[in-house]
């Protein structure tokens, strides 16, 4: 059991929350976009909601609308590296590598092992045509997943200048 400062029982969030939480984590999008669109359409204004919500609008090509929900996530949720992930996805989606680096770096602040930030941060780099750069970024998340089958398919298609 989790005990905040006080030494009292932490509160436990919200069964939509946990639910929101557990359907991103497995990386079931429709699910989380459902539960996120009923838990906001009830007024619920979490960031868990609006991440739910955002990935999924990332997914279906929904670029304006994910980075609205993203940004909004991650207002609320400063300090969430996964949220600061997800966005960095969506600015590499919309073609702003640069603010994806800052978000990427600011997952990596929170939790330097996050193989996704690494993976998001290195292809920031290759739309800035860094290949050096990106490779390094791949072998960081491949480091931390060895199972992150995009990074690993990214290594092998960088093609880097001779020496």
């Amino acid at each position: 059991m989790q005990t905040s400062q006080d030494g009292a029982p932490a509160p436990q969030p919200p069964l939509f929350i946990i639910r929101i939480d557990q359907a991103i984590a497995t990386g079931d999008l429709d699910r989380a976009a459902q539960l996120a669109q009923q838990a906001l359409d009830a007024g619920e204004a979490h960031p868990l909601a609006f991440e739910g919500r955002g990935r999924w609008n990332l997914r279906r090509g929904q670029l304006k609308d994910a980075l609205d929900d993203l940004q909004r996530a991650h207002a609320l949720a400063p300090k969430s590296a996964r949220i600061l992930c997800g966005l960095a996805e969506c600015l590499n989606a919309v073609g702003r590598p640069r603010m994806a680096i800052l978000a990427c770096g600011d997952a990596l602040t929170i939790d330097a092992a996050l193989a996704d930030a690494w993976f998001q941060k290195g292809l920031a780099q290759l739309q800035l045509n860094r290949p050096e750069r990106a490779t390094n970024c791949f072998l960081e998340a491949v480091r931390h997943d060895p199972g992150l089958a995009p990074a690993c398919a990214q290594l092998t298609r960088i093609d880097h200048p001779p020496e």
